[in-house]
C-alpha cells in the first residue's frame, strides 16, 4: 500500500466488492471516523457505483453529507443536489426495451432517477431482495410503461451471463447502449459517453479538480475509466486482472477493507 498521501482532495469508491464485504457490510464507525478526517484535510467523499441512487443513499448514515454517481454515472448527486441526469430519447428507449424483450428469459431492470423498475421475468425472491434496499423498487408488465424515466438498463441471471449475450444485443441495440459487466451474474448497458468516469469529471469540474487530485478504489470492468481517469486509481486484490493492469496499485481485498485501511494510512483515525 501507498503510505505517503499525496495531494487528494477526492476520494471515489466503487461499493460492492470494492468498499462493501461479500456480506454488504463495513465498519460503518471506521468509515465515519475517517470521514471526519476526510472532511477536516477538505477531501470529498464520492460513492461512485453502477446501483440506482436510493440503495447508495441507504447504505450511509449521513447520506446528504456525501457525492453520489450512481447508475454507471447516469444520475450524479453533489450533497443532496441533483448535479446531472442522462435522458434517452423516447425512440432509442423503445427500441432498446424491444431488443431485451426478445430475450424474455433474461431478467430486465430499468433505472431512472426516481426509482428502479423491474420485469416480470425477475423473481420473486430476487424482487424481495432488492426491495430491501431499494424500497421503492417497482414491478412492470413491460419497461415500455416507463421508458421515458428510464436511462440505465442492467441484465441479471443467476445462472451466469452467456457470453454471447453481449454482442449479440449489442448488435440489435445499433450502438444505443454500451455492455458493461458488473459482475459474472449481471450486466449493465449505459449510453454512450456515460460512465464513472463522466460522473467523476462533472463533480471534478464543479469543485475545480484536477485528476492528480483524485483517488478511484474499484474491481469490475465499469471502474476502468474511473481508475484511469484518477491520478491515483487502487484496484481491490480481489478485482480482475483486466482491472489490475489499469491501476497504478493494488490494495487488500474488500473482505479485509482494503478501501478503509489505505484511507487510515493516508488520513489516520484519531
Amino acid at each position: 500500500m501507498t503510505a505517503r498521501r499525496p495531494d487528494i482532495r477526492m476520494v471515489a469508491v466503487d461499493m460492492d466488492c470494492t468498499f462493501l464485504r461479500d456480506d454488504h457490510s463495513y465498519d460503518r464507525p471506521r468509515f465515519e471516523r475517517l470521514r471526519a478526517q476526510m472532511d477536516a484535510a477538505g477531501v470529498r467523499f464520492v460513492v461512485a457505483s453502477g446501483t440506482h441512487v436510493e440503495r447508495l443513499r441507504n447504505s450511509f448514515d449521513h447520506p446528504d453529507e456525501l457525492a453520489f454517481v450512481a447508475d454507471n454515472g447516469a444520475h450524479v448527486i453533489d450533497r443532496g443536489e441533483e448535479v446531472y441526469v442522462a435522458h434517452l430519447p423516447d425512440a432509442d428507449a423503445a427500441r432498446i426495451i424491444d431488443a431485451f424483450e426478445a430475450h424474455p428469459d433474461l431478467a430486465i431492470l430499468g433505472s431512472g432517477p426516481e426509482r428502479v423498475y423491474v420485469t416480470p421475468s425477475v423473481s420473486d425472491d430476487h424482487f424481495a431482495m432488492l426491495r430491501v434496499v431499494m424500497p421503492n423498487a417497482r414491478r412492470v408488465d413491460s419497461l415500455h410503461e416507463v421508458r421515458g424515466q428510464v436511462n440505465k438498463f442492467a441484465a441479471l441471471d443467476p445462472n451466469g451471463l452467456s457470453e454471447a449475450l453481449a454482442p449479440s444485443l449489442l448488435e440489435a441495440l445499433g450502438g444505443l447502449v454500451v455492455p458493461v459487466t458488473s459482475g459474472h451474474l449481471s450486466m449493465d448497458f449505459i449510453l454512450p459517453g456515460v460512465h464513472k468516469a463522466s460522473g467523476l469529471l462533472r463533480l471534478m469540474d464543479r469543485w475545480g479538480l484536477e485528476r492528480a487530485q483524485v483517488a478511484a478504489f474499484g474491481d469490475s470492468a465499469n471502474d476502468i475509466e474511473m481508475l484511469q481517469l484518477a491520478g491515483h486509481g487502487f484496484a481491490m486484490l480481489n478485482a480482475t486482472p483486466e482491472v489490475k493492469d489499469a491501476a497504478d496499485a493494488v490494495v487488500a481485498s474488500n473482505n479485509d477493507d482494503g478501501v478503509l485501511e489505505q484511507l487510515s494510512i493516508w488520513f489516520g483515525e484519531d
